[in-house]
């Protein structure tokens, strides 16, 4: 999967954390995974999410 670095891994792991809402959480942790070089498969099983959705998740 790639990931344009627009925000540091860092910072997405904070708000990841801070977010009160599971499926804006959920969604943070698949651009942490696919930021760290998961595959989208991989990414998907470790959060329990489809895979095609792994590859759309767009994160505002």
């Amino acid at each position: 999967m790639e990931v344009k670095d627009r925000v540091p891994l860092g910072e997405l792991k904070r708000r990841e954390h801070c977010e009160k809402h599971a499926d804006k959480a959920r969604r943070l942790r698949v651009v942490i995974l696919a930021a760290e070089g998961w595959t989208a498969p991989a990414g998907a099983m470790a959060v329990g999410l489809s895979r095609r959705v792994c590859h759309h998740t767009p994160i505002q």
